[in-house]
């Protein structure tokens, strides 16, 4: 499978300022969009992302990437606010990552 198609239903899809994420029924997130706040939860200098940069120095992605650290967690809801991204664990454990310069963090 390529790292970038979504096989299975999306059961949840959020909206933040410049990017979105999508839940699947499996509880495999995806993230899509602008990635300068690490909203996309990927890290810029890895070597199997390709992000784009605009003229603007924004880095982005068009495609659906996978989003990295959940690997033990399934997440059940994912929220955002602005460039800040939160997830919730099927345990009930709680993430956040992105733009965390505001005391959006949980």
């Amino acid at each position: 499978m390529n790292n970038t198609e979504v096989h299975d239903r999306v059961k949840h899809i959020v909206c933040g300022d410049n990017h979105t994420l999508a839940l699947t029924e499996q509880g495999i997130l995806w993230a899509w969009g602008q990635a300068n706040d690490g909203q996309l939860g990927v890290i810029k200098k890895n070597a199997n992302i390709n992000l784009m940069l605009t003229k603007q120095n924004q880095f982005y992605s068009s495609l659906p990437l996978p989003v990295s650290g959940f690997e033990e967690e399934q997440i059940d809801r994912v929220y955002t606010q602005a460039n800040t991204c939160y997830a919730v664990g099927v345990s009930g454990r709680c993430y956040t990552w992105g733009d965390l310069s505001h005391g959006m963090s949980l």
